[in-house]
């Protein structure tokens, strides 16, 4: 099987939904494209404390997000993960990244933190 490969629209496209997901005030504390070390494909992961409460109005908030966005920059739905704030691989990279709440952009590459193998990551928040 051929890994996918992170292209300038997908990071891009996450940027947008970043984006759009602030304006509607939804609380994002991380998010970014992360590959695992045991992944052949790139997940657009989104950490967000409503995940706890009601992971599928979570999901359906996401989802309502993505369609605002315009075709030619959106995110496939299939690629987004949400997950909670506690989760073990957020977590690992926050110890290594910390960014503000903007919407930047951090390259993470080959990195084990915590017994957590990442592959690679492309990191807009991670707070």
């Amino acid at each position: 099987m051929v890994a996918k490969i992170l292209v300038d629209r997908d990071i891009e496209a996450g940027k947008r939904l970043v984006l759009e997901l602030d304006r509607i005030g939804f609380p994002l504390s991380a998010a970014m494209w992360l590959c695992a070390a045991e992944e052949d494909r790139y997940q657009l992961v989104l950490a967000t404390s409503n995940y706890d409460g009601s992971p599928l109005d979570a999901f359906r908030m996401v989802h309502e997000a993505i369609d605002r966005i315009p075709d030619d920059c959106r995110p496939s739905f299939a690629d987004v993960s949400i997950v909670s704030p506690g989760d073990r691989v957020i977590q690992a990279v926050r110890k290594l990244v910390k960014t503000h709440t903007s919407v930047g952009g951090a390259r993470l590459f080959n990195a084990m933190i915590n017994d957590v193998d990442i592959a690679d990551a492309w990191i807009y928040r991670s707070t």
